[in-house]
């Protein structure tokens, strides 16, 4: 599997943007659960200078995916249809320093956050053991516990991929690690949500199937998606549906908020 990197020169900025899909259950009326999937849109500017001002757009678009009941019947039960109700196509805008936003929304000093696999900074991602084996071990010892087994790890190394933070050479050890995990089965040729075709490397738990998709040729991680494999219980969802699935595009701009032409 290839791996390189697109070049961010001083002043530029990495662009990542992520569009997820994510079920929601909003009630079950008499006529039964009623749930749809949702869509939401998170961009982020990151400067070649870590340390420099970010940003992140977020916004709630207010699409929607049925699986379960429609709108109209939604409505016609008194159910709250769009949630948040008052962010349906809004955005929220956040900058920070360092990436570090969630510092910001809660008042701390930005560049403070320990880095994880879910917001890998430069010193978390330099500590990353660049052998596989290794690497596949930290990967365990970092994700918790839990009667998922290893579509936990899988979990993890998608968060960190997702960032868009992740080197090269860090990517293709990972890649590598991930097919140490029990039960990994790899595919090629899956498409994710904008069409886009990659392999998936996916692990099923026995309820669910967890895979992210990657572009063979340059080891860039395009998309995941979450698929039932056996009835759910709670929400009455069968076997095959797909409960999650997202894109992710990485690409440079030469200032902070610029958009690439779609």
């Amino acid at each position: 599997m290839g791996s390189s990197d697109p070049v961010v020169a001083a002043g530029q900025y990495r662009y990542v943007v992520t569009r997820a899909w994510n079920v929601r259950g909003i009630g079950s009326p008499s006529s039964g659960p009623m749930s749809y999937l949702a869509e939401t849109v998170i961009e982020v500017w990151a400067p070649q200078d870590y340390r420099q001002e970010w940003m992140q757009e977020r916004a709630t678009t207010g699409r929607k995916k049925w699986l379960q009941g429609d709108e109209r019947q939604a409505r016609e039960a008194n159910l709250l249809v769009d949630y948040p109700s008052d962010q349906a196509g809004k955005s929220a805008v956040l900058r920070a320093q360092c990436g570090d936003f969630g510092a910001v929304d809660t008042g701390k000093q930005p560049c403070t956050t320990p880095g994880s696999w879910q917001a890998p900074t430069p010193e978390f991602v330099a500590g990353l053991p660049r052998d596989p084996q290794q690497l596949h071990e930290r990967l365990l010892r970092d994700a918790p516990g839990e009667r998922r087994g290893d579509a936990r790890a899988l979990v993890y190394a998608a968060d960190a991929l997702r960032s868009g933070l992740l080197p090269a050479d860090v990517r293709s050890a990972l890649y590598q690690a991930l097919t140490r995990l029990r039960g990994l089965e790899v595919t090629d040729g899956a498409a994710n949500l904008d069409g886009r075709t990659g392999t998936a490397l996916g692990i099923d738990d026995g309820e669910r199937r967890q895979d992210i998709i990657v572009d063979p040729a340059t080891g860039t991680f395009i998309g995941e998606r979450q698929v039932l494999t056996g009835d759910d219980s709670d929400t009455d969802l069968p076997e095959g549906t797909v409960t999650s699935f997202t894109s992710v595009q990485t690409t440079v701009v030469q200032t902070l908020g610029e958009r690439p032409p779609r």
